[in-house]
């Protein structure tokens, strides 16, 4: 079968949780034999790019602006779908280009389409009302107008039931199995001692708390450097705000996302005493998953979309206290031993319940009952074949 990705901006090694998300299981879709498109935006991914591991990438324009980027670019997909007749499956990713899924119900009528619920995004400071409100129309669209939805994560599985009384599949982000790597390029640019620093990666935005871990941080007395690996993302305040603070101490390190190549990114992972993600709203945080693949030992905040991903395999504090994370941080900092046995029950963790190759094979078994659902004609497959262990109610 051959299924578009729609909403993302593109592939590869683009900084996003969702942009991993597509990037991996489009490639893991490819080597099970499926056909798959990815529409990529110009800013982020050279038009002249046209393949990607075997996946098909179509560049289309955009409208390079906080606000205009996602819109403009998905409303121009839907009417370059509507030209394709190769096409079985649509999938939206994310709920502010499922803004549009109506509009590609209405031009592909035959065509079945799924929505992946990756977070509330609504919540993200960087927003205003009124794009807060245009999201949350979003998130309706996905659950009233996708044929089937899916969540990576069971709270949003559990919110979309009882919101609005639909059922949703649970299927999680993913890892490839990681290898630690040698430390050459920490060393030699960043100064990083192997196993003596402190790791945050995420995106740049008030909802990740950089500002509470650098709090938390400076409250300890300890060798160990603090490196906060970043993308920007649209919210320049916060980001000066950071890079303010972190100019007041020489050893926090800011990593911008145009230095995080694949292999400083591994070597990051490898070699990170500890692993930190303070973030009040998450959706299920892929660099949480890489940092458990790789045995380190991880702190999170308390809240469910992050500890219920550990099931007891990382230690947790309260959100917004940073006295509490600097007393947490400071057990794993004075006790390598623990850190260790800590990072081995993690990555035991992640690896049997959290990899790109189970997403890509419960995600192919639900396209296969859509079609046989929505498109018997088109598509000849038992449904037998659907994972039950998608069913409402999966848990990890």
């Amino acid at each position: 079968m051959k299924i578009a990705f729609v909403g993302q901006k593109g592939i590869p090694h683009i900084a996003g949780g969702v942009e991993t998300h597509v990037e991996h299981l489009a490639v893991e879709l490819v080597r099970s034999g499926h056909d798959v498109v990815v529409y990529t935006r110009p800013h982020y991914v050279a038009r002249t790019r046209t393949s990607y591991k075997g996946v098909e990438l179509v560049s289309v324009p955009h409208i390079y602006t906080k606000y205009l980027d996602a819109a403009s670019h998905t409303l121009l997909v839907c009417f370059a779908l509507w030209r394709r007749t190769d096409v079985d499956i649509i999938h939206f990713q994310s709920i502010g280009p499922s803004l549009f899924i109506p509009l590609m119900r209405l031009l592909r009528p035959r065509t079945p389409i799924v929505a992946t619920f990756h977070s509330q995004c609504y919540h993200h400071s960087k927003w205003g009302w009124f794009a807060r409100k245009v999201l949350q129309l979003g998130e309706w669209m996905v659950c009233h107008m996708a044929h089937e939805v899916i969540t990576v994560s069971g709270v949003l599985q559990e919110y979309v039931h009882m919101r609005y009384r639909r059922r949703a599949h649970y299927i999680p982000n993913g890892i490839h199995p990681a290898t630690p790597v040698p430390a050459r390029v920490i060393q030699e640019r960043y100064g990083l001692t192997p196993d003596n620093y402190i790791l945050a990666m995420a995106r740049m935005i008030r909802t990740k708390r950089f500002h509470d871990l650098i709090d938390a941080y400076t409250a300890l007395d300890t060798t160990a450097k603090l490196v906060i690996a970043y993308a920007d993302a649209h919210d320049d305040d916060y980001r000066d705000r950071i890079r303010a603070a972190a100019a007041t101490n020489p050893n926090i390190i800011l990593i911008p996302y145009d230095e995080q190549t694949p292999a400083l990114r591994a070597e990051l992972f490898s070699h990170a005493s500890v692993f930190v993600l303070p973030s009040d709203a998450e959706g299920l945080a892929i660099t949480l998953l890489e940092a458990m693949s790789y045995g380190r030992a991880v702190v999170v905040s308390d809240i469910i979309e992050n500890t219920s991903i550990l099931n007891g395999t990382g230690k947790v504090f309260r959100v917004g206290d940073r006295d509490d994370l600097a007393a947490t941080l400071r057990t794993l900092l004075d006790d390598p031993a623990a850190r260790r046995a800590l990072g081995a029950r993690a990555r035991a963790h992640v690896m049997a319940h959290f990899t790109w190759r189970t997403v890509a094979r419960e995600t192919a078994a639900l396209y296969e009952k859509m079609l046989a659902q929505h498109a018997p004609a088109r598509y000849h497959s038992s449904s037998e074949t659907y994972d039950t262990a998608t069913e409402y109610h999966r848990t990890a």
